[in-house]
């Protein structure tokens, strides 16, 4: 599975159709995070942000009215210098109308050296309210409550911090934690059980489940079944299949073969893992030639320098000789 991972509105506004098209497809998530950090204009314009939030709503309404179940992320900070609480109620009013199934709460923290530390700041105890504020709405509702007593397909791909559960997204990206059967004898510290679930069957794989209970932040699954890893994949919607043979078309002839074409998600993370290490040697053997290239570089510059410094002298050292001797001729003709 293939999800893709953040933009900014100004970024994706002009390839909303593409996008939406993509995400249909069996094999990518219907997952984006769009961070928009305020729902006011006057406090993304002291953010120097380079969108409206008019903008940001274009984005969010078009890909939920043409994305099937889409999950949409965002970020908020609470107390940005000069917010006001005009500004901080449109913020509330932004989370209200999309209600995020994921949102990413902080309060304003000033890095050292950029423009925001030099400013006003809200104060501490403001800041503080908001973030609760805003807290307390996210967790007053259920975003995953449509989830329960249905089958899902989920994808496995992590162990849970809770160190007993398996982690599995559906296709919308919403997490689904799973308990497998795991061997009780070397399961009897939580250490060691998450050491077996690392190493679990189902991981990498996908399976079909039911949702058993819901949270705020995840839903619980009972497997039913386990997808076999050579399992034919499901087929892409037409208006995806039809733009990749369009790709496939324009490319023919000048593509190179996928050498990881045919491998299990954990084989193909194996062998990109082995080529980023490969690349990376190869990087650090490039930059040690460029560090003696330079130093040799340096070498032939310090040497002509001292070759030309050295003919100068001896130029000098002529010319006076001529001078001297120019000086003796006269004082014999007197």
């Amino acid at each position: 599975m293939l999800r893709l991972g953040m933009t900014n509105p100004p970024y994706i506004l002009a390839h909303l159709p593409a996008v939406a098209e993509a995400m249909k497809h069996p094999s990518v998530y219907a997952f984006l995070h769009v961070p928009v950090q305020a729902g006011s204009d006057s406090v993304l314009d002291a953010m120097r942000r380079e969108y409206t939030v008019k903008e940001f709503e274009t984005v969010c309404d078009y890909l939920l009215a043409n994305v099937p179940d889409i999950t949409i992320a965002t970020d908020i900070i609470c107390g940005f210098p000069g917010e006001t609480e005009e500004d901080w109620n449109a913020t509330m009013s932004l989370c209200r109308k999309y209600d995020f199934r994921e949102v990413h709460i902080s309060q304003f923290y000033p890095r050292p050296g950029t423009p925001a530390a030099r400013m006003k700041r809200v104060d501490t105890k403001e800041v503080k309210r908001r973030s609760r504020e805003l807290t307390a709405y996210v967790e007053s509702y259920s975003p995953h409550a449509h989830l329960l007593n249905t089958t899902q397909r989920v994808w496995v791909t992590d162990v849970a911090k809770d160190g007993v559960s398996l982690v599995g997204h559906t296709k919308s990206y919403e997490q689904v934690l799973l308990r497998p059967d795991v061997d009780d004898e070397n399961a009897k510290t939580k250490t060691s059980r998450k050491e077996l679930l690392a190493r679990h069957p189902l991981m990498g794989r996908s399976a079909t489940v039911r949702i058993t209970e819901v949270a705020r932040w995840h839903a619980v699954g009972e497997i039913l079944e386990v997808w076999d890893k050579q399992a034919t994949r499901q087929p892409a919607p037409a208006s995806a299949a039809a733009a990749m043979a369009k790709t496939s078309a324009s490319r023919r002839g000048n593509a190179k073969t996928n050498p990881h074409r045919g491998l299990t998600t954990g084989e193909a993370a194996r062998a990109s893992a082995a080529l980023a290490l490969e690349n990376a040697t190869k990087l650090k053997a490039q930059r040690r030639i460029d560090r003696v290239s330079l130093v040799a570089l340096f070498g032939v510059i310090v040497g002509f320098l001292g070759l030309a410094f050295a003919v100068a002298l001896a130029w000098l050292e002529r010319a006076k000789e001529k001078r001297g001797g120019a000086r003796t001729v006269a004082d014999e003709l007197r």
